[in-house]
């Protein structure tokens, strides 16, 4: 407890309401409207020091026409902090519902503070389009579209008119549900493999030893980079035949489906440092239990320096999972099947079998000397120096 809490036991009730008066700080008079354009000028203020003149984007200077409720139907920012608190949250992300607000807020940028009632499906594509113009990808066009689609199909349940008798939803159906935005906005970029040399050159470059394993671990044994930033040393096993493992169904699991969970083999040209308690690395972790975002910006600087140019812009991290991909499907005598090896990297498993054939006849996975038989084939040429 806290030392002004503290004080409160010894006041009366008059003391206790003047000394409450005293240490509560006073809230801003200003309305926020004058408070936003305070703030937007100190911003404005620190990109002219820094050189930057932002082009306006067309969803910040588009404009609405005069919006004149006549029904008192809630707005969209009305509701908006009452559909953040609905227990449906519960149900996802933090970050997913961290963003939503932002996403709804850029829509209501775009076609207004509508009354629900006075959306109609073509603000869907209003939206779409602008968002499209300031180039954004189709994959980012969707989560706006989304978000938005999502407050109002909720609003079609939670809000109604009591003020009638009897009741009545001010909305009865979601007027964007059933849009579609894939014609909207540039297509997803996939991240490419990179070129021998290319693995040459990262493995050379100087830099501190946890990035030099870290690259190592993806490189080898095809885990996505939050599965490897985020591996404790209660996850090292050995197994019965003495093959070293990490053991992904302990501990943080990245990934929402079952294949994940999983024992990872570990090739014999991984060297690893001497088993430790607690996590191999010390990237930090965000709210939602995930280390990715920062382990990335900690090794993209090695990716940005192997790059032929500017051109070569899709070779990140993940790309060394598209690596050991095909160096295990190059391998012959034999063929690895395509379902071992995507249980190697806890793929959505995508063979001919379906997911109940091939967990009828897998289990919940496969057994690791499988998966060894597979990695350990794999030549790693680039990790003789370290």
């Amino acid at each position: 407890m806290g030392l002004a809490s503290e004080l409160f036991r010894y006041l009366d009730y008059h003391e206790a309401l003047d000394f409450r008066s005293q240490i509560t700080p006073a809230s801003n008079p200003y309305p926020e409207a004058m408070q936003n354009e305070a703030a937007q000028k100190v911003s404005d203020l620190i990109d002219k020091l820094d050189g930057f003149t932002a082009k306006p984007k067309k969803s910040e200077t588009k404009t609405s026409e005069v919006i004149v409720n006549r029904s008192g139907c809630p707005t969209i920012l009305e509701v908006l902090p009452e559909y953040l608190r609905d227990r449906s949250w519960s149900k996802v992300t933090k970050k997913e519902h961290a963003y939503a607000g932002s996403y709804i807020k850029s829509c209501v940028k775009i076609i207004g503070d509508k009354p629900l009632d006075q959306i109609i499906q073509r603000d869907a594509k209003i939206i779409m389009e602008t968002l499209a113009e300031d180039g954004l990808s189709n994959s980012t066009i969707k989560n706006y579209k989304r978000h938005i689609s999502r407050l109002l199909g909720w609003a079609v349940i939670n809000c109604v008119n009591d003020r009638v008798s009897p009741a009545k939803p001010y909305i009865t159906a979601n007027p964007f549900l059933g849009i579609s935005a894939s014609s909207y906005g540039d297509s997803k970029r996939s991240w490419q493999a990179l070129g021998v040399d290319q693995l040459h050159k990262l493995f050379e470059l100087p830099k501190p030893d946890d990035h030099q394993l870290l690259l190592s671990i993806l490189i080898t044994t095809g885990m996505r980079l939050d599965e490897a930033a985020l591996l404790d040393w209660s996850q090292f096993k050995i197994d019965r035949n003495g093959l070293r493992y990490f053991d992904l169904s302990l501990g943080a699991i990245v990934k929402n489906d079952k294949f994940s969970a999983r024992t990872v083999a570990i090739p014999d040209c991984l060297v690893l440092p001497k088993k430790g308690e607690g996590r191999l690395f010390d990237f930090p972790v965000d709210a939602d239990g995930k280390s990715s975002k920062f382990a990335s910006r900690a090794v993209s600087q090695y990716f940005r320096a192997i790059r032929y140019d500017e051109n070569d812009d899709r070779k990140v991290c993940h790309s060394l999972r598209h690596n050991l991909a095909g160096l295990m499907a190059n391998l012959t005598d034999p063929v690895p099947p395509s379902e071992h090896m995507d249980w190697v990297t806890g793929h959505g498993m995508e063979g001919a079998k379906t997911q109940s054939e091939r967990t009828k006849t897998y289990g919940q996975d496969i057994d690791v000397r499988l998966k060894y038989d597979i990695v350990n084939r794999v030549k790693h040429p680039w990790l003789k120096h370290v």
